[in-house]
């Protein structure tokens, strides 16, 4: 227990102490809800504000929250290339341990990290942004849910592909994908295979309409809160079906 507690306290430690990722997982999506909340000024019609909440930066930051949280699992895949496939490996697997009492834990810190990057999104954007974030109990469910999902994906892509930039890109390019998809970025256009695209319940937009609809400002619709965590769950569990059979498969 106490090796275990170590190696995953070091791969935690290694996450946290890097500035790259820091800057890029914890403090970028900050910008964007700030940016998007003074540039995405509505008409003075609107009302932007509701009991003190920005309506604004309440929608962006679901959004943002979701995103930046599946990108959080890159730590798991490059700790896969540059431990465990890379020149370390033999030193690492010539220890007096089993492979999976280094993988494990590995996995499991970077999965804090991801926690650790929503939670601290969801605080700096309430007190900073007057970010509204709905039902506190379906807000955890959904941290839980993209963390967890983000270290299946990039799990999942890193037992197929060779190379590390690979594996760190292609989540990448469908998170962004999804993101445009959802609408989120610019307008998809007026025509019949963009509305598809956009009524697409894709992990993202279903983050979003499960904290938003948990709440007063933006209707307390449950139906549709329940609607999207199923979705999640759903997406969630299918990952997971998928990661298990092909690690059976293809050894990390």
């Amino acid at each position: 227990m106490n090796r275990t507690l170590m190696i995953f306290t070091h791969y935690l430690r290694r996450a946290l102490m890097d500035p790259v990722g820091m800057l890029c997982l914890f403090a970028l999506p900050l910008m964007i809800i700030f940016i998007n909340s003074v540039i995405l000024v509505p008409a003075e019609s609107m009302e932007t504000m509701i009991d003190g909440y920005n309506l604004i930066a309440s929608g962006a930051a679901a959004v943002m929250l979701a995103m930046f949280q599946l990108m959080g699992g890159a730590w798991i895949a490059d700790w896969i290339f540059d431990d465990f496939r890379g020149d370390r490996r033999w030193r690492l697997f010539s220890a007096p341990i089993s492979r999976n009492s280094i993988i494990f834990p590995a996995a499991a810190a970077s999965w804090v990290f991801t926690m650790l990057q929503g939670i601290f999104i969801v605080i700096v954007s309430a007190l900073l942004f007057n970010v509204y974030w709905g039902n506190l109990w379906v807000l955890a469910a959904v941290i839980v849910i993209m963390a967890t999902m983000s270290q299946l994906m990039y799990i999942l892509i890193s037992l197929f592909v060779s190379k590390k930039r690979t594996a760190e890109a292609i989540p990448m390019v469908l998170t962004f994908a999804m993101t445009i998809m959802g609408g989120f970025m610019f307008g998809m256009g007026d025509n019949a295979v963009f509305r598809f695209l956009t009524r697409i319940q894709t992990p993202i937009v279903a983050a979003q309409h499960a904290i938003l609809n948990s709440g007063f400002i933006f209707g307390n619709d449950m139906s549709r809160t329940w609607r999207s965590l199923i979705i999640l769950t759903s997406t969630l569990a299918v990952l997971f079906v998928a990661t298990a059979i092909a690690g059976r498969r293809r050894k990390i």
